[in-house]
């Protein structure tokens, strides 16, 4: 069985390009949730029957009254500090917040039982590699996206990180409802993981961007607290580039990372003569995760 914490159980989660992975703190160590099948792997997919996903729109004097409140007293945890919000976590937290709000209100209107962990459920919708089938069953029918962080950093209009925020509310609120079943309770916070670099040529501007999105479909998904940590593998890749005349003497590569081609021949580009290995020990990045999470929400 899990244990609890006195106030709240936390986790860690890898949202990858490739795929998604939740961990909690179980018997002094961290444990892996199973999220589809007997698999602790979600490929990072979505498909809805509908020909699109629908976006609900923001009152802007309503987001604008909330930012201006919430700026005079929000504030988050570190450790046994509490460290005010930047502007941009305060506007992701309000959104997301609030598309929660209307996600309830419409569950309210259907005469739904308006059940915290469901509020996103949608029998149009499918995840993970049902999403995959979904779609390779008919590829002209219905809405299917995969990878979708590959886009958070990209030079996108307002209307597109809308669009992702709503894809990346749905497929959290999907792995928060099914670990919460198989840990018998409410999962508050979350540790995400988050790449040094974000896919894009916007710099930290884009950085930013995906962060906020993250942050803002971590709050709609229903996590009351959220925070960051450098994915493992980056964080050490940005050591060594910190470090002159330093070099690794190998590189392992683990998870959605080993899948792709174009990310071991750029680390090959910038390591010349260094061994890579590539394996698929999914979930260290997770465990570093959930530990991380066991640390700073207790």
């Amino acid at each position: 069985s899990f244990s609890r914490d006195v106030d709240m159980i936390n986790a860690g989660i890898d949202f990858g390009t490739s795929t998604c992975s939740i961990g909690v703190w179980k018997a002094d160590q961290p444990a892996l949730l199973k999220l589809e099948g007997e698999s602790v792997r979600l490929t990072s997919a979505l498909h809805s029957s509908r020909q699109h996903l629908a976006v609900s729109p923001f009152d802007e004097r309503e987001l604008r009254s909330r930012l201006d409140e919430s700026s005079r007293g929000e504030t988050r945890s570190a450790g046994d500090a509490r460290v005010a919000l930047s502007v941009d976590r305060l506007d992701s937290r309000v959104r997301g917040a609030m598309r929660r709000e209307a996600a309830s209100a419409e569950a309210l209107r259907r005469g739904g039982a308006n059940d915290p962990a469901a509020l996103f459920a949608d029998p149009e919708i499918t995840f993970g590699e049902e999403a995959v089938r979904q779609h390779l069953a008919d590829p002209h029918r219905g809405y299917f996206v995969k990878s979708p962080k590959s886009f958070l950093g990209a030079d996108i209009k307002q209307q597109h990180i809308d669009l992702f925020a709503e894809i990346i509310t749905r497929i959290l609120a999907h792995i928060k409802q099914t670990a919460e079943a198989q840990v018998d309770d409410r999962i508050d916070a979350v540790c995400l993981g988050r790449p040094v670099r974000f896919h894009g040529l916007r710099g930290e501007d884009g950085n930013r961007q995906a962060v906020a999105i993250l942050e803002r479909a971590a709050v709609a998904a229903g996590f009351g607290q959220v925070e960051f940590l450098f994915e493992p593998i980056a964080a050490a890749m940005k050591e060594v580039e910190t470090q002159s005349g330093v070099a690794p003497d190998v590189i392992y590569v683990t998870g959605g990372t080993a899948k792709s081609p174009m990310i071991e021949e750029c680390i090959r580009a910038n390591y010349r003569g260094v061994d890579i290995v590539v394996g698929d020990l999914f979930g260290s990045v997770t465990s570093g995760l959930a530990t991380w999470a066991h640390r700073i929400f207790r």
